[in-house]
């Protein structure tokens, strides 16, 4: 299963798009975040105030209160990187270049929940991704994609750097 996900940049295009079939970007991310059972993990290479407001709202409301969230990110000004520390989740930092595993920077933007599902898409968690541009993605439940989605992240946690809390 695939659905198609858009974010509300502009109620008339937004419209236009849920006729086509298109989804909530943010409330698909905020569902499957807050529903996760056992871990999620959140790829983006960018987070502002908002995004971390929108991160600290759907980990408070999560229904496992159990449930590990590990977030990568690249850019994060410092006041940022102090609000992400603030909370409970493990916190990845990535480099924009090459590492000494050879492994660069990604700019994928990649949110997995419990191994069983996955959205692939262009949203950042900062204002203008949320709010202002038209952003797409889907989400799949294919348990190979969600595997290569897994591998991707593994790869990328063994090339970032723990920030520690």
């Amino acid at each position: 299963m695939i659905r198609l996900l858009a974010t509300r940049s502009h109620e008339s295009a937004f419209k236009g798009l849920y006729r086509l079939g298109f989804a909530s970007y943010i409330a698909r991310v905020r569902a499957l975040l807050g529903g996760a059972a056992a871990r999620a993990a959140i790829i983006t290479p960018f987070v502002d105030s908002d995004g971390v407001r929108f991160l600290r709202e759907t980990w408070d409301a999560r229904t496992n209160p159990d449930v590990q969230w590990h977030i990568y990110t690249r850019e994060v000004e410092p006041q940022v990187m102090r609000m992400l520390l603030r909370r409970p989740w493990q916190l990845f930092q990535y480099s924009s270049g090459r590492t000494a595993g050879g492994f660069y920077g990604t700019h994928a933007k990649v949110t997995i929940v419990d191994d069983r599902v996955a959205i692939v898409g262009s949203m950042n968690l900062i204002r203008a991704s949320m709010y202002s541009t038209l952003e797409v993605g889907i989400e799949t439940q294919d348990p190979d994609t969600v595997r290569r989605l897994f591998k991707l992240e593994m790869m990328l946690r063994n090339a970032s750097r723990r920030i520690p809390s």
